[in-house]
């Protein structure tokens, strides 16, 4: 249980009758019944507090992230507590992917029975196994002086694979042939492959075996056949 920035600028501001005490001799007495209502204000919101067993917080992410995308993680919170409650929520993806999300605070205000959903993404730079840590919650009070802190269990391995979704994407432009659409092109690469490319003069350091001997007896000629290396 902590106290909340609320309660600590009104208890600043008691402190103004203080500094005035030189020159208003009521002004400490004054000061004292502001800190007395001020703890009794701070008692009161801790009998107000709702019980946070009623709150149900969860982290939903895909089976297997994907490497160099964006992968969504959501986080739901439900409030089956009988009042409205105010409350922040921080998650704690693995360290790798990056600093900036433990910084990163979702604020929920939820009416009994009501859900909430907050979504973020990650873009894994590595291959390999990652775990999530634990879900952080502040909850305030119901009169705004008081915040209670609480830890939820949400530890969790997650596995980042090569993008999945690239490959399929480039498997169905392939059978679709729009390759070219994300600049592919075909290259034909002569070698000494076995695949048929086109025919050409024979040339004195050509293999015997490369001799077309159909085509040359059609022009009178020795012709060659020229292969290219399998695509």
């Amino acid at each position: 249980m902590t106290f909340s920035r609320r309660w600590l600028c009104l208890f600043a501001l008691g402190a103004i009758p203080l500094l005035l005490s030189g020159i208003w001799p009521g002004s400490v007495s004054l000061a004292l019944a502001w800190l007395v209502a001020l703890v009794a204000l701070a008692a009161t919101d801790w009998l107000l507090f709702p019980d946070l067993g009623g709150l149900l917080v969860a982290r939903e992410t895909p089976e297997r992230l994907s490497l160099g995308s964006e992968n969504p993680v959501r986080l739901s919170v439900r409030n089956d507590c009988p009042v409205r409650v105010r409350l922040e929520l921080r998650d704690s993806p693995p360290a790798e992917f990056g600093a900036d999300f433990a910084e990163r605070t979702y604020l929920f205000a939820l009416l009994p029975g009501e859900r909430q959903e907050a979504t973020y993404d990650l873009k894994p730079a590595a291959r390999g196994d990652y775990r999530f840590g634990d879900i952080s919650l502040r909850v305030h009070g119901r009169l705004g002086m008081l915040n209670r802190l609480q830890r939820i269990p949400a530890q969790q391995g997650v596995k980042v694979y090569p993008n999945l979704n690239e490959a399929a994407r480039f498997s169905l432009m392939a059978r679709k042939g729009r390759l070219q659409q994300v600049g592919i092109r075909q290259a034909r690469l002569q070698g000494a492959g076995r695949e048929f490319e086109s025919l050409r003069d024979y040339l004195p350091d050509d293999e015997l075996r490369r001799i077309d001997w159909k085509a040359t007896a059609r022009r009178g000629k020795l012709v060659a056949r020229q292969y290219e290396v399998e695509r």
